[in-house]
């Protein structure tokens, strides 16, 4: 990088990466991973995937598991209860029973049928240490899917009440999530539901993306092609939402995923979603109020990074590629 733009990097930046002469090492790291050749192989595994079927009428004891009928949480589609190992008390897990006969919207009942189950036992097989732990998944006569993973109990809004979010944490968990999204867009899946309740912090400190249900496998192997979609009935109008979506235009659900990646950036600033429908004012006032205090926060690279995250026009947003070797994380590339 030439000298003139070093003086216009801040200190917070200086100390975050090491400068480097060589731009291709960038595109060495790149050509170094055969992106595509993992994402047919993945989406090919997950195709074969399936939960355990189980012949148990009572969903309270399953196989190797009892639930303790404590209700943790309930969902759009699921109830989330405490379980436990039979063998031994564990406190550590949850059962998520989603019910699919319940299910009203015949799309949204065979996205979770034929993808969301098969990518949550992908992800059992090929646990990554950003995405909550599935420890099981099964599907009794009732057509009602169990799942079983580590119980997260501090979502992400919960642990930024707290205290306030300092720049280091700030970068770790935007590193964090960002693996968790390419990691997934490399396996050829799509979460699309990235908000700030499916997002946790276990006891480690370690951030984790939970509620992969409505994910989708969105990779064509045959023309090695992204597969575009519609919005389903499911997908509200939330501000975590790219714009293309909301507007009922087919997308591209991987730069749909970044949009909300960048979302997600505000709000661990500002502690809420940079506007609300809720809220008096217009949307683009309360944008530009919410880049004041972004502003404040983020050093020149990190704007760079969520700036190319939260473009509007999906031609122009940043791919995730691009996201995970980003200037603003290139020391822990590199180092």
């Amino acid at each position: 990088m030439e000298k003139n733009n070093k003086q216009n990097l801040d200190q917070d930046d200086k100390d975050d990466i090491e400068e480097t002469n060589n731009e291709n090492e960038i595109e060495k790291l790149l050509e170094s991973i055969d992106v595509e050749t993992k994402r047919q192989i993945a989406v090919s595994e997950i195709s074969t995937c399936s939960p355990k079927r189980i012949t148990v009428e009572n969903v309270e004891i399953i196989e190797g598991y009892t639930l303790t009928g404590v209700l943790v949480a309930k969902t759009y589609v699921a109830d989330i209860f405490k379980a436990e190992l039979k063998e031994k008390q564990s406190r550590s897990l949850v059962v998520k029973m989603i019910n699919l006969n319940k299910i009203v919207e015949d799309e949204l009942r065979e996205q979770i049928r034929e993808h969301g189950a098969k990518i949550l036992d992908y992800i059992r097989q090929n646990p990554f240490k950003n995405i909550v732990k599935i420890h099981d998944i099964f599907l009794n006569q009732k057509k009602t899917l169990l799942i079983v993973e580590e119980y997260l109990n501090v979502p992400l809004p919960k642990f930024l009440r707290k205290a306030a979010l300092k720049k280091q944490k700030f970068k770790t968990f935007s590193q964090s999530l960002a693996s968790a999204i390419n990691f997934l867009h490399c396996n050829g899946i799509a979460h699309q539901n990235i908000s700030a309740h499916n997002i946790c912090i276990d006891s480690d400190g370690t951030l984790k993306l939970t509620s992969l249900e409505f994910a989708i496998i969105c990779y064509d192997c045959d023309h090695d092609e992204v597969i575009l979609q519609k919005r389903t009935s499911s997908i509200e109008n939330s501000p975590f939402v790219a714009p293309e979506v909301i507007n009922d235009e087919a997308y591209d659900p991987t730069k749909a995923d970044v949009y909300s990646y960048g979302i997600i950036l505000c709000f661990m600033i500002l502690k809420k979603y940079p506007y609300d429908s809720q809220t008096e004012g217009s949307k683009k006032e309360q944008w530009a109020s919410a880049m004041n205090v972004i502003n404040d926060f983020l050093t020149k690279l990190a704007k760079d990074l969520l700036v190319k995250c939260i473009e509007t026009d999906a031609n122009k947003r940043i791919s995730t590629r691009e996201l995970v070797v980003h200037p603003y994380f290139m020391q822990s590339l590199f180092n």
